[in-house]
């Protein structure tokens, strides 16, 4: 039996402003965004979670969704005009849609550390 440690207020605010970093870099250089968000996801995972070993499963998994992302990457670098990639990236980059998403996965990652702390004091 493994024994969880409390969440750390200090590593979720480290996550939250990783995020809204990730967030707010749409507005300016969106391809850093997702450096951001991979910080805070490395940030946000228990310590237990990143000791642990991954079963095969898990990595071949890993290794289809990884593989289909390429795939559809560049099936639409491909098959997509350029035009219609520059109004899908003014639409992401747009603040109607990225404050939005932004204050709703800060919500959902308040909701889900409370929840994680909730469940470590009991």
């Amino acid at each position: 039996m493994t024994v969880m440690n409390a969440p750390n207020t200090n590593r979720f605010v480290v996550w939250a402003v990783l995020f809204s970093l990730g967030w707010l870099s749409f507005f300016w250089i969106p391809r850093v965004a997702g450096l951001f968000f991979f910080a805070a996801w490395f940030i946000a995972m228990p310590r237990e979670a990143l000791h642990r070993i991954v079963p095969r499963r898990e990595l071949l998994w890993m290794a289809c969704v990884l593989i289909a992302f390429v795939a559809i990457a560049a099936a639409l670098k491909i098959f997509v005009p350029a035009s219609a990639g520059q109004a899908a990236d003014r639409f992401l980059s747009h603040p109607a849609v990225v404050i939005p998403l932004w204050l709703l996965s800060l919500w959902l990652g308040y909701r889900g550390w409370r929840r994680r702390v909730h469940n470590a004091a009991a």
